[in-house]
């Protein structure tokens, strides 16, 4: 199942947005009678990398206080962008500086703090053009400072747009589902600094994380490829009732690649073991 969690107007990276629009599809799904699931005691498994990862932890952040009739047996989420001011500023001046337009045009619209009023006309030309875009702006500008666009030096200090960033950004609540984390340590465009901060909210909050930093993975798109097989195997495990041990109170709250405990497999209460997942393509980078 893949939810349309950008919603009507386009709210990429929005976490209300795409936190709400994941959860409520799985419930849908689980209430549709011709899917042929076994309703609320129905297995989850969420997983989505860069883009897709902000889309599942997201909803893993969101799962206990609003949807805690799911049986979400466990969250792989690789490349995860946080959102937060610090990811921001990372993306300024690097390779993906060009994201950071449409990623402020999708806060605008959902928490809005006049974004165009900060624009210059090279801005509000640019973000014209990027505004009805996919993800292809995401290289639109590289190695450019955002403040080109802007009619203030620091866009990123002005408190409107930071209380919008904060509010939206994740490690604002610790998953209840068991979750594996992945990033490389090198990755070009998502910092894994603001991870690494988010995962020490969750370890603090007794949180069941399984934190793999990859040193070798230095090229964000090159990564999924790293990231998948292991997403793979973490979630198959889940679906048999076993997990990876945690990597909180480790170094950094991180371990190696995430192998499960021994055990049994989980017939889930309805006489047989879960089937294994088929392992797709990789999936689309948003």
């Amino acid at each position: 199942m893949i939810p349309d969690h950008e919603g009507m107007k386009s709210e990429y990276l929005v976490s209300g947005m795409e936190g709400h629009a994941a959860l409520d599809s799985i419930r849908a799904v689980e209430n549709f009678k011709r899917a042929g699931v076994d309703g609320a005691k129905t297995k989850v498994g969420m997983v989505g990398y860069s883009g897709g990862a902000h889309v599942v932890v997201a909803a893993a952040e969101l799962q206990k206080s609003y949807a805690p009739g799911l049986h979400i047996v466990g969250v792989a989420a690789g490349g995860v962008p946080v959102g937060n001011v610090e990811a921001y500023r990372y993306f300024n001046g690097g390779i993906a500086n060009g994201v950071i337009m449409p990623l402020l045009i999708a806060l605008n619209r959902a928490y809005p703090f006049h974004l165009y009023s900060l624009l210059n006309a090279k801005g509000r030309a640019f973000a014209k053009k990027v505004s009805t875009g996919c993800a292809t702006p995401v290289f639109e500008d590289p190695y450019g400072q955002f403040s080109a666009f802007t009619k203030v030096p620091n866009i990123f200090a002005v408190p409107r747009v930071k209380r919008a960033i904060r509010r939206n950004a994740l490690g604002r609540a610790a998953p209840r589902a068991h979750t594996f984390l992945y990033n490389g340590v090198n990755d070009e465009i998502v910092w894994i600094k603001p991870l690494d901060q988010m995962v020490n909210y969750y370890c603090a909050h007794e949180a069941p994380i399984n934190y793999y930093r990859d040193q070798l993975g230095h090229e964000h798109v090159q990564d999924v490829a790293n990231f998948y097989p292991l997403a793979v195997d973490f979630l198959n495990d889940a679906f048999d009732g076993v997990h990876a041990p945690s990597t909180c109170g480790q170094v950094d709250n991180a371990g190696p690649p995430p192998v499960a405990a021994p055990g049994p497999p989980s017939t889930g209460g309805v006489g047989q073991p879960s089937p294994p997942i088929k392992t797709p393509p990789p999936p689309p980078i948003s």
